[in-house]
């Protein structure tokens, strides 16, 4: 073994105050706090794209799409007269009801 324990503890030490040199204030919040971890160059980078994924919905919020109807009727009526409108008939066409039996397997 090529270092000594108190090498082995100094090198711990050391990387344990590098890794709490962050730089905040006390009263920083969490996403604060891992805007500081993205951003710092000194952080490995693993530990960096762990808090840049965190981050990230906080600042680009997810796209919805919200329908807000107006007036007295629901969705289903909406939907009902907008079929009636477009002449799309809802009634099975004859050759889906016209189809043969099925015939028995011959292996």
């Amino acid at each position: 073994m090529s270092e000594t324990i108190d090498a082995v503890f100094d090198r711990i030490e050391a990387q344990q105050q590098y890794d709490d040199a962050v730089g905040l204030d006390e009263n920083a919040s969490p996403l604060e706090f891992l805007t500081a971890i993205y951003r710092d160059p000194r952080q490995p980078m693993p530990r960096r794209m762990r808090a840049a994924i965190e981050a990230a919905p906080y600042f680009h919020p997810k796209l919805a799409v919200n329908a807000n109807i107006n007036g007295g009727d629901d969705f289903a009526a909406r939907l009902e007269r907008a079929i009636a409108r477009s002449g799309i008939s809802r009634e099975r066409p004859k050759a889906l009801l016209a189809l043969p039996p099925p015939r028995p397997r011959v292996e």
